[in-house]
């Protein structure tokens, strides 16, 4: 059954940052704003914490369902390309829950270990895309969780430079993204040159 004063709760809390940003939080504002009391807070999350940790949870839940929503081709070079498509349009749609998953750390708020588990199930539909490139030998030199660390990095900063408005002018008439993410692989292909081991 669901709780209907929880997805109030969340709702409320979701609606704050997107006007005010997480730094407005408080028990008291997520109250008022859902038309409930601080008791209800307290009692479904225990506090602000536990409101921004079911957000994070959530947010990295959804992002994995949205990574694992294409079904695998017998390409897995464009499998790659597409979920890291799955990914910006994940942030685009959801820059509420984007935020959250990648401020709250800024904000000194421990996550719970549920949460770093389901934000570690998301990394790792990206590092299962990377070993389906490995097995197939379309890139190689690297592990898996190398190239996805790679991948992740260069689609969450083009990413968040969309959502912040900041896109370099250079490129404001034109979409870097896919062409990034597709140089940036084929910079792992055999024929590449040889790589240099990563520091740890």
């Amino acid at each position: 059954m669901t709780d209907e004063l929880r997805e109030t709760l969340l709702g409320a809390a979701g609606r704050l940052i997107a006007t005010e940003g997480i730094a407005a939080l408080t028990v008291r504002r997520i109250a008022a704003e859902a038309g409930s009391s601080t008791m209800g807070v307290y009692s479904r999350f225990g506090g602000k914490e536990g409101v921004v940790d079911a957000l994070l949870y959530e947010g990295f839940e959804a992002l994995r369902d949205a990574l694992t929503a294409r079904p695998d081709t017998d390409d897995p070079f464009e499998d790659m390309v597409t979920g890291c498509a799955a990914y910006r349009d994940f942030a685009r749609a959801n820059p509420t829950r984007y935020q959250v998953m990648f401020a709250t750390p800024m904000l000194g708020l421990e996550a719970s270990p549920a949460s770093i588990e389901m934000a570690a199930a998301s990394f790792a539909c990206v590092c299962a895309k990377a070993q389906r490139c490995l097995d197939a030998g379309v890139v190689a030199g690297y592990a898996a969780h190398e190239i996805a660390s790679s991948v992740w990095a260069a689609a969450h900063g083009l990413v968040s430079l969309d959502l912040l408005g900041r896109r370099p002018p250079v490129l404001a008439d034109d979409d870097p993204y896919e062409r990034t993410i597709r140089t940036l692989l084929r910079g792992f292909a055999p024929t590449a040159p040889t790589p240099r081991p990563m520091s740890r």
